[in-house]
């Protein structure tokens, strides 16, 4: 294949260009470079804050090229009517981490391999609903509606003898740590009989928060709307 230019290849490599026979012998380009087509995305597959809230969202391509080559990844989160966040991956880079807020976002990855070229199939996509976390009380663990000892008791209960459940795993934060353990037990029974610090808002009314833990739900709020 002395006839064709590789630096060409390298910038306008794809279907197109594959399905030519640039020096004439008969046989195409791609037949020749083991490249018919270029890199092909398979599908995208998303993990998903519990709840499928806001918070930490991990997407990962599943994709191949035709020659084996190594594989470069160009990953978008893309709001509705917003501008999109773009993570560029380094060749044979996969999966990518977005944080996205509440609405309608559409993730997608578009593959290349050395060539740089797009193949028709190479870029998979899917629909992103981000759910607008509930409010609700901090330290209050059973969603009850009123902070008292029954909700440490709850949430010993759930970590050390796995019974019941934290409908609302924000509220169980009470240390406001991003992470539930026995310290929140702690902190909940020092602000309630020892006169400790109080718990981070949104406590006592409630209210939405940031965190990274999710709230599928708190009953107590919903009955006060």
């Amino acid at each position: 294949m002395e006839a064709l230019d590789l630096d060409t290849c390298h910038k306008f490599w794809g279907p197109e260009l594959a399905a030519k026979d640039s020096d004439g012998d008969g046989r195409t380009n791609g037949e020749e470079l083991q490249d018919p087509e270029g890199t092909h995305c398979r599908r995208i597959e998303v993990a998903a804050p519990e709840g499928s809230g806001p918070g930490t969202y991990t997407v990962t391509a599943i994709a191949d090229d035709d020659a084996l080559d190594a594989i470069r990844y160009t990953f978008r989160a893309e709001p509705a009517g917003g501008e999109p966040i773009v993570v560029y991956g380094s060749f044979g880079s996969s999966p990518a981490v977005f944080v996205l807020t509440p609405g309608s976002w559409r993730l997608s990855v578009t593959v290349t391999d050395y060539c740089s070229g797009l193949a028709a199939d190479a870029t998979c996509s899917t629909a992103v609903e981000v759910a607008i976390p509930p409010p609700f009380v901090r330290a209050d663990s059973n969603a009850g509606g009123d902070l008292d000892i029954s909700d440490g008791i709850r949430t010993l209960g759930v970590l050390f003898r796995g019974t019941g459940d934290l409908p609302c795993k924000r509220a169980a934060d009470a240390n406001s740590d991003g992470t539930i353990d026995l310290s929140d037990v702690v902190f909940s029974f020092d602000f309630l009989f020892r006169g400790g610090a109080s718990p981070k808002a949104p406590s006592p009314v409630c209210d939405v928060a940031d965190s990274p833990l999710s709230c599928a739900a708190f009953p107590a709020c919903a009955s006060r709307e």
